[in-house]
């Protein structure tokens, strides 16, 4: 992402925060107009949709920005969270697992999805995602020595 991009996501960042918004839409306007698919824009806009209470329109702009093909475990994980927090749990779990799957190191998104399948009655369901033979090793924060089955990340 070039200096100049970058410069101006702060910008408008800057001017959402001082809640000038309309001068904050017309830089994201000048972003878009150049760069119709930047996701570091297009996370930035849905957190400042997020701080005006507008989860839905986040929710749209974070999912438009997932590359299907090399999916970004921070969005899905953000995406998750946005799920749970409207009580849309089922779908949270489901994406929380895409995370997990594409992510290095999920570290205490693996507890967190197990509390969430406990939660929705799917318990079984961390078994098949870890296996006994597959068990985990070491603690949530000692994420180098999780021993996780990769899944598709496309699931």
């Amino acid at each position: 992402m070039s200096d100049h991009i970058t410069s101006q996501i702060a910008a408008a960042t800057a001017l959402a925060k001082e809640q000038s918004y309309e001068a904050c839409v017309e830089v994201f306007k000048e972003i878009f107009a150049i760069h119709p698919n930047q996701p570091e824009a297009i996370r930035a806009l849905a957190l400042i949709l997020l701080d005006l209470g507008q989860v839905d329109q986040a929710l749209g702009l974070l999912a438009d920005s997932i590359d299907k093909d090399h999916p970004e475990p921070t969005i899905l994980y953000q995406i998750s969270t946005l799920l749970k927090g409207q009580s849309r749990l089922d779908e949270a779990a489901d994406l929380l697992v895409c995370a997990i799957s594409c992510d290095p190191n999920p570290g205490e998104k693996v507890e967190e999805l197990k509390s969430l399948l406990n939660q929705l009655g799917r318990l079984e369901e961390f078994q098949t995602y870890f296996p006994a033979d597959h068990e985990l090793t070491g603690s949530a924060n000692d994420k180098d020595t999780l021993d996780i089955p990769r899944e598709d990340p496309a699931h």
